[in-house]
């Protein structure tokens, strides 16, 4: 009786100490970072780290843009349960990711998902062009000189007027900065297109000059061209 009672303890036992073991795998505190992530010249890098409890080691899985890819997460140097993974997004849109931990047998694994979303800005100048530049006079405002501006992510969004707090524009000739007051850049529902409407700069020569323009959304910039649209 004794024996049998021993028995029927030491299989409790033993049960609860795989139990505890199997609780005690796990993945926890996953970061993206960063968390806003823009294509900059064409790429954008991403760093996940996780803590992967009693793993012997650790995969990712990313589904993405043109992407499905299985790699191992490297344990972070001088740490001993914290994985990190780095990966470089050339396309945008939303990423899925999978974050699978192994125990030391291989048998038990513990998954954890997360996601990371990448953007992209797109601009245009609609007009003037080097075909179609635009003739200004010094103390005249322009006029004719249109843009769009789209985000895109999974899909494309228009930035308007309705983004206004989101956007800031710089407008140049050559690298004469033009000086743009409140209300010379605006979007135009009219046409679909953002206006801008400042005064020629009365100390810039005449000539021929390239309009580039520099615009911003939330922390990023980019710049569009085009060369000899501009007589001054």
């Amino acid at each position: 009786m004794m024996k049998k009672i021993a028995l029927i303890a030491f299989m409790i036992s033993m049960a609860f100490f795989s139990a505890s073991a199997s609780a005690a795998l796990e993945i926890t505190d996953v970061v993206v970072n960063p968390a806003l992530l823009w294509l900059d010249d064409g790429s954008a890098s991403v760093t996940i780290s996780f803590k992967c409890s009693e793993c012997s080691r650790s995969e990712v899985y990313i589904n993405g843009p043109s992407t499905n890819l299985i790699d191992d997460a490297q344990l972070k140097r001088g740490t001993t349960d914290i994985y990190e993974y780095s990966y470089v997004a050339h396309k945008p849109g939303t990423y899925s990711v999978v974050l699978k931990g192994y125990a030391a047998n291989e048998t038990n694994t513990t998954n954890q998902t997360t996601s990371f979303i990448v953007y992209e800005l797109k601009g245009d100048i609609v007009s003037p062009s080097a075909s179609h530049p635009i003739l200004k006079y010094k103390d005249e405002n322009f006029d004719g000189i249109y843009f769009d501006f789209s985000l895109i992510g999974d899909s494309e969004y228009v930035i308007t007027e309705n983004d206004r707090r989101k956007v800031d524009f710089e407008m140049y000739l050559d690298n004469y900065k033009v000086d743009l007051q409140f209300g010379d850049d605006s979007y135009d529902t009219d046409i679909d297109h953002w206006s801008f409407t400042p005064k020629v700069p009365t100390g810039i020569a005449p000539g021929l000059y390239d309009l580039t323009i520099k615009a911003k959304y939330e922390s990023q910039t980019i710049e569009v061209s085009h060369a000899d649209s501009v007589i001054i």
